[in-house]
């Protein structure tokens, strides 16, 4: 179920991202730009992907400790709340163009199913500290990821909605 709902997720990323024109990227509302929050993204999973790499901070007594439902209201349903990224999380301009970054992001992804699959990460429940929400579980950080993407989509169409107001 989780390795479908990536793979769903990065649909939509791919498909977002093509439709999107070149001078939409360099759009803002005041604080990062289209390309930036593309940026961010980037940087978040390549983040999670290493960390979920490592040997973790505990062990939960759970496969999961939030769970998709509860990561989908604090995430996504509860975006309106703004929450600065911790400075290792800020946008680097790692990358030229869109396409550059459909690359990398999609690499990022198959070295997560890489890890579900061969390391069987996701029937572990080794856990790996998140800077806000405490001890997650990797099922629980894969969750993140798709819902942390599905907010920064979010946040993308608002932006650029209100470029043609």
């Amino acid at each position: 179920m989780i390795v479908s709902a990536l793979d769903k997720n990065l649909k939509e990323l791919n498909d977002f991202v093509m439709s999107l024109a070149e001078s939409e990227l360099n759009l803002s509302k005041g604080g990062w730009t289209v390309f930036e929050i593309l940026d961010h993204l980037l940087i978040t999973e390549k983040s999670v992907q290493r960390l979920i790499s490592g040997h973790g901070s505990g062990v939960s007594q759970h496969l999961e400790n939030f769970g998709n439902d509860r990561l989908n209201k604090i995430l996504f349903e509860g975006r309106e709340r703004k929450v600065a990224a911790p400075e290792f999380l800020s946008p680097k301009n790692a990358f030229k163009n869109k396409e550059t970054f459909l690359e990398q992001f999609n690499q990022v992804r198959k070295a997560l199913h890489l890890l579900i699959e061969k390391e069987g990460i996701l029937s572990k429940n080794t856990t790996f500290k998140h800077p806000m929400l405490g001890e997650m579980t990797a099922s629980d950080w894969m969750y993140f990821l798709i819902h942390h993407l599905r907010r920064h989509i979010e946040q993308i169409k608002k932006i650029i909605s209100a470029q043609s107001e």
